[in-house]
């Protein structure tokens, strides 16, 4: 089930990839898993599902949720659901937040399942819903009929640099992403690569105990006030292979203040802590597009940064960073 299926967009990356394989590993991999059917909620020019269809005429094209998981037998006769509601144009929230019809979708699908009497697995690209409520609801469901309910990105398993895994069992003090892009699609990135992360810590994931944003001026002033490390900051723009002097006269790399509020006119930083004490924030702009050549060349991919004391370097502070480049 996709919102739409143009080039580059998360339907192509995901379904051509069940399509037609991967490289992986020095080879390359075809999935075991057929795509039976397939539907497109938002249809267009640029649209490629005509052209995969041809390819693969085992994949029907469906006009309905309902028929893509029946088949037109009234049933449920698939073993697996994939949403990726990633694209498209739908309505604006309050916030800024594309409303996208992830909690539309999960309805319509758990309707069938109830219908039918079974569910099945699901998987559900990027974050549940634009909606916390609706959000959590879907999580309810998934326990009321029984079925594993994934979500999530390519963050978690894409190329890192340098290529190392997050020390396993170490004790973890705070951790920092700094990234770009827009408040729920590109933020979820950034939470996304500290979590991949400081999961591995000692004790593994506990949950969070609050969250704070700042956004705008309070989120200068925060930064400036030392809410998070400036150090893991600069450290964490360090690794930006595209990281410009705010002044092209300047040869210090690093912006100053000023020249990052001009290079960033509306940041947010989503800081929240975990119960065992770790402190994360997560530094993006959150503009509706892309940011201006200007401001691109400032601003990493997505950069996280872990301050550490870890076991086996004999407790001794450290910063942990790794760059981890988006697939789409």
């Amino acid at each position: 089930m996709v919102t739409s299926y143009k080039k580059y967009l998360h339907p192509q990356h995901v379904v051509d990839r069940f399509l037609d394989g991967y490289g992986w590993s020095g080879t390359y991999h075809h999935s075991e898993m057929d795509v039976v059917s397939l539907y497109v909620d938002q249809r267009g020019e640029g649209d490629l599902f005509q052209d995969r269809a041809a390819r693969h005429p085992g994949m029907k094209i469906c006009s309905s949720i309902e028929e893509a998981l029946t088949l037109g037998t009234g049933k449920l006769v698939v073993d697996g659901v994939v949403v990726v509601a990633e694209h498209g144009g739908y309505p604006l929230s309050e916030n800024g937040i594309m409303m996208r019809p992830h909690y539309e979708f999960f309805e319509q699908i758990t309707k069938v399942f109830r219908a039918s009497g079974r569910s099945v697995p699901y998987f559900n690209d990027k974050e549940l819903s634009w909606n916390w409520d609706w959000s959590k609801k879907m999580v309810d469901v998934s326990h009321e009929l029984n079925f594993p309910l994934q979500g999530g990105s390519s963050l978690a398993v894409t190329w890192r640099v340098p290529s190392v895994e997050f020390p396993l069992g170490a004790t973890t003090k705070q951790a920092l992403s700094v990234g770009y892009g827009g408040m729920g699609s590109y933020a979820f990135h950034g939470l996304e690569t500290i979590q991949c992360m400081v999961e591995r810590r000692k004790g593994g994931e506990t949950g969070v105990e609050w969250l704070q944003t700042y956004r705008g001026d309070q989120f200068w002033k925060a930064h400036q006030d030392g809410v998070w490390s400036q150090a893991l900051v600069k450290s964490a723009l360090s690794r930006s292979s595209t990281l410009r002097p705010g002044n092209p006269t300047f040869t210090d790399i690093f912006p100053t203040i000023e020249q990052m509020k001009g290079l960033v006119p509306d940041p947010v930083a989503y800081q929240y802590q975990h119960r065992d004490g770790l402190l994360s924030t997560c530094a993006t702009s959150p503009s509706r597009r892309r940011l201006t050549d200007r401001a691109n060349r400032f601003l990493p991919r997505c950069i996280c940064l872990c301050l550490t004391a870890a076991r086996h370097w004999r407790a001794s502070s450290a910063h942990w960073f790794i760059t981890l480049n988006r697939c789409s």
